[in-house]
This record gives structure tokens, sequence and C-alpha cells, in this order.
């Protein structure tokens, strides 16, 4: 019995192995994420990292991150200047609004569902990204559809995706006690219950994967592949 629970194969360990797993893939997200325009190849890395942890493929950490985050730089990169541009836009409609003596509510409530909307689309994009091999405008059309088909995951999504941003604004007392943790593991953490139920959705539009046999082993190398692993 106790070899059965100290066992390296047991549901305990490989918890705790994800989880060391996903803080190093934190740390490496947070330090790509400082020149600010790196942000959606580095969240498309570490979507990667997150879908590899649920299909049971983790690799070698460091190589397959920055292996992800090249791949998917050069189409991250408008999306991300897409995703700052909106959150700029947005962020100065809800100052201007909150500056004002007798602000619009009606107003401030159609900026507040724009966000959600907006934060709902790119939780979509850049694990669509990561898995899939789509134009960047195929990978927003199908991000708001799996949004709206979706809409408990969406909403958990975005609850995760915006966790500090709430509290900050909601419970300002506390942010100062969660900052800290969150900021060690809580993103990754955040991705990884993403990508757990992302993945279930994405899963059915994946090709199903076969075990090559010997003939198929030869022409591996030519063979197109319609998604990422």
């Amino acid at each position: 019995m106790l070899d059965k629970m100290m066992g390296s194969d047991n549901k305990f360990h490989r918890f705790m192995g994800n989880l060391f797993y996903m803080a190093i893939v934190n740390i490496l997200w947070i330090v790509c994420c400082l020149p600010v325009f790196t942000f959606g190849a580095s969240t498309a890395a570490m979507y990667t990292s997150a879908f590899k942890i649920i299909r049971g493929k983790e690799g070698k950490l460091t190589d397959e991150f920055f292996t992800a985050f090249r791949r998917n730089f050069r189409q991250a990169l408008p999306i991300t200047v897409i995703m700052l541009f909106t959150a700029a836009l947005l962020a100065t409609g809800i100052v201007g609004l909150r500056g004002m003596e007798e602000p619009n509510s009606i107003l401030y409530g159609i900026l507040i569902v724009l966000c959600v909307a907006a934060v709902a689309i790119f939780s979509y994009v850049y694990p669509l990204l990561a898995l899939f091999d789509n134009t960047t405008p195929v990978l927003f059309n199908n991000a708001w559809r799996l949004a709206l088909a979706n809409l408990p995951v969406t909403m958990m999504c975005v609850i995760l995706n915006s966790f500090l941003l709430l509290l900050l604004y909601t419970i300002p007392g506390a942010f100062a006690y969660v900052v800290g943790p969150w900021i060690v593991f809580g993103f990754a953490l955040a991705h990884l219950i993403d990508a757990i139920y992302l993945y279930k959705i994405f899963e059915k539009y994946m090709p199903e994967e076969k075990e090559p046999d010997e003939t198929e082993e030869a022409d591996q190398s030519t063979a197109g592949t319609p998604g990422r692993s």
C-alpha cells in the first residue's frame, strides 16, 4: 500500500510534477512577456505546454517552450497588437466615463460587455494558435464562434484570465496578498485549467492520432500536419 502511495505513477506525484512543470513555465511566460509585444507568442507557448501536460507528452521543458515561442511569434505579433489596441481603447473609455461627474450608465455597461467579449475572444485565440495551423482571420472567426457556443467554459476562462484585475477592482485590500503567489504559479495554473476544458472543446475538431506503422514512418517526413502538438 505504501509503495503504491509513494510510487512515481500515482496521481499525487503526477499532480505535483505537473504543478512544478507549470511553475517553471509561469516564470518563462513572465520573462518572455516583459517586452509586451511578445505577449502573444509567450501565451501561445504556455498553452502549448499546458496541452502537452493534458496529453501526457511533457518533454524538455525550456526547449519545447521556446520552440513554440519561435514558431508562433510571427503570427502572434499582429494578434498582440490588436489585443493591446483594443485594451487601450476600452480602458480609455472606462477611465473617461469614471472621471465624469455623472457617467452614462448605459454606455458604461456597454463598455463592460465589450471588455468581457474581448477577453473571451482572446481566451480562445491564443490556445487555438497553439494547437491549430490557421490564418489569423480564421483564428478570430473560430474564437468568437466557440466562445458563444460554450458560454460556461468561456465565462470561466474570462474570470481566470482577468483574475488579478477583477480582484484589484472588487477587493483591492486582498490584491497585495494574492499577487505574489499568483506571479509564482497562478498564471500558469489558470492557463492549465483553461486548457483542460478548452482541449475537450477542441478535441472534436482534431484529426485522430494513429500510431505509424513501418511503411508510414518512411513517408512521415513529407506528410502534411493539419494541427500542432
